[in-house]
C-alpha cells in the first residue's frame, strides 16, 4: 500500500476544485497542510491507448435470477475528438435522453419490454466506449434486444431527423444549467473541466459547441459512429431464447 501511495500519490497529478466561503490565501495553506508532503512527481508508466474489439458477439452469464440485466456496447468517441458534441447530440436522441429517447420509446413506451433502457458516451483516457443498458424479464430480453440492435441500425442508416436535432440542442442548451445547481455539482463541474483539459471559460462556450452540430455532420457522424454488427452484448441473467455467441469469462455459456 504504501509503494502505491509513493508511485500514484503526487502533486504533478493532483487536481482540485473548491466551491465555498475561503479566500485564495485560506485555501492555499489548507491546501499545503493537507498535500504539501506528497512528492512533487509520479513515475507512473505510459499506459498506451487501445481501441474496442467490438466483435459483435453475445456473453451470457448464467445467474438464476427472475430478471436479467443487458449491458452493450463498442468503440465511441474520444472527448478530444473533433465530432465529439456532433457524436453527443445523436447519443441523446438514440439513448441519452432518458424519456425522450428512441430506445425508450421503442422498448417501454410502445411495448413495455423494460422499465429503463438507455445509451451514453464513455470517453476514458484510453479508450472511447458507447455503452448502453436495459433490464427486463427473462422472456423479454431477446425482443428488447431485437428491438435496440433495430434502433441503432436505424440511426446508422437514417441519422437524426431535423427535428430531432433542433429538440436535442433546446433540451441539452437549455437544460445545462441545471448542472450547476449546487456546491458539489459546481465543484464537479469544476475537476471534470480541469481533467479533460477544457479551459477555464468552458462554462461560456459549452452551449456553443452543441449549437455548431449541423444536420450533415449529426448524420455523418451516426453513420460513422453507430455499428450495429460490433455491438457486443453481455447478458447477466436466464435469458429465454437467447444465444450466447462466445463463452462468459467464468466458463458459463
Amino acid at each position: 500500500m504504501r509503494a502505491l501511495v509513493r508511485e500514484r500519490f503526487s502533486l504533478d497529478r493532483l487536481k482540485i476544485a473548491v466551491i465555498g466561503s475561503v479566500t485564495p490565501e485560506e485555501l492555499a495553506t489548507l491546501l499545503d497542510r493537507t498535500f504539501g508532503e506528497l512528492p512533487a512527481t509520479s513515475d507512473l508508466p505510459i499506459v498506451p491507448d487501445v481501441a474496442v474489439a467490438g466483435t459483435g458477439d453475445v456473453i451470457v452469464v448464467d445467474k438464476n435470477l427472475p430478471q436479467s440485466v443487458v449491458t452493450f456496447g463498442h468503440q465511441g468517441v474520444k472527448r478530444s475528438d473533433p465530432d465529439y458534441y456532433a457524436a453527443y447530440v445523436v447519443n441523446y436522441i438514440l439513448g441519452g435522453g432518458g424519456m425522450s429517447s428512441r430506445l425508450y420509446e421503442e422498448v417501454r413506451e410502445k411495448r413495455g419490454l423494460a422499465y429503463s433502457v438507455y445509451s451514453y458516451l464513455n470517453p476514458l483516457d484510453h479508450a472511447a466506449l458507447l455503452v448502453g443498458g436495459v433490464a427486463t424479464q427473462n422472456a423479454r430480453v431477446s425482443e428488447s434486444l431485437e428491438i435496440i440492435k433495430a434502433e441503432w441500425k436505424r440511426m446508422a442508416e437514417e441519422g437524426p431527423s431535423a427535428q430531432d436535432l433542433a429538440d436535442a440542442k433546446t433540451f441539452l442548451t437549455g437544460s445545462f444549467p441545471l448542472r450547476l445547481s449546487g456546491s458539489d455539482r459546481i465543484a464537479g463541474m469544476m475537476l471534470g473541466m480541469q481533467i479533460q483539459g477544457l479551459g477555464i471559460d468552458y462554462l461560456e462556450r459549452r452551449n456553443s459547441y452543441i449549437e455548431a452540430v449541423t444536420l450533415e455532420q449529426a448524420q455523418r457522424v451516426a453513420a460513422e459512429l453507430f455499428k450495429p454488427e460490433a455491438l457486443t452484448v453481455v447478458v447477466v441473467g436466464r435469458p429465454e431464447n437467447v444465444t450466447a455467441t462466445r463463452a462468459a469469462p467464468d466458463g458459463s455459456s
